[in-house]
């Protein structure tokens, strides 16, 4: 590394010879890309960044890339039973998460909605949390509060699923952490210890829609709102189309 004399040649080593996912890869790549841009945004009258926020911008512009790739036309069309809501195994519960981003407001939404293994509504949650978090950030958020909710309920075996793809893969190990969200999924971590089993699992984000309606609902209430036993009416078509398409 100490006869290096290139971005290139220092990305040429990270990638040849150290142990980098390319997950991690792709973040460095865009993080530079954030830094020259702001480069030439101060070299023409613009305001200069801190690491920070670039570092955060660089990860919310790969979160939404990602997820833009995840509903291309040929990813839905390989695998059409990932577009569909698959009700958990009986005797099993699934909590179903997401989150959305209030910018103007500096506050961020979470949904979580449980149903059983035959598709019925049983309770669902509301909530806005007064932080000016990112769309990374807020999925992660949305799993911890489902977490936290499936502890209130009673429940030792569930699914908890959502659509990020990112915060899946972290979940399960199966990519490196982004930093934003570190503190998160180890708390996550955690507290799943506590139950017998929980399974966390992705799906595409129209076979979400009803946590995504729950969370962007949260924008017109103040703290929380809580629904048990009886679905909310702006909720009812949706929750009715994931049991319609239940495969059996």
């Amino acid at each position: 590394m100490d006869q290096l004399h290139s971005f290139k040649e220092m990305l040429w080593c990270l990638m040849m010879g150290e142990k980098i996912s390319p997950e991690n890869i792709e973040l460095i790549l865009t993080c530079a890309w954030a830094m020259w841009g702001n480069r030439n945004d101060v070299r023409h009258g613009g305001k200069r960044k801190d690491g920070r926020t670039l570092f955060q911008w660089a990860v919310q512009y790969l979160e939404e890339c990602r997820a833009a790739v995840e509903f291309s036309p040929t990813a839905q069309e390989s695998n059409q039973l990932a577009q569909r809501w698959i009700p958990p195994p009986i005797s099993v519960f699934k909590l179903n998460v997401d989150g959305a981003v209030f910018a103007k407001m500096n506050s961020v939404g979470v949904g979580v909605i449980v149903r059983d293994w035959n598709g019925q509504f049983v309770v669902v949650i509301c909530r806005k949390l007064h932080a000016p978090l990112g769309p990374l950030e807020v999925e992660a958020k949305a799993v911890e509060v489902g977490l936290q909710f499936a502890k209130q309920l009673g429940s030792t075996d569930f699914i908890i699923e959502g659509d990020s793809l990112t915060v899946s893969r972290a979940l399960n190990h199966s990519s490196s952490v982004p930093v934003s969200i570190d503190a998160v999924i180890m708390g996550i971590g955690e507290v799943s210890m506590e139950f017998h089993n929980v399974v966390f699992t992705h799906v595409k984000r129209n076979a979400n829609a009803s946590a995504h309606l729950l969370a962007k609902y949260a924008e017109g209430i103040v703290n929380q709102c809580m629904w048990l036993g009886n679905c909310p009416s702006f909720l009812e078509l949706a929750v009715l189309h994931d049991v319609d398409t239940i495969v059996v």
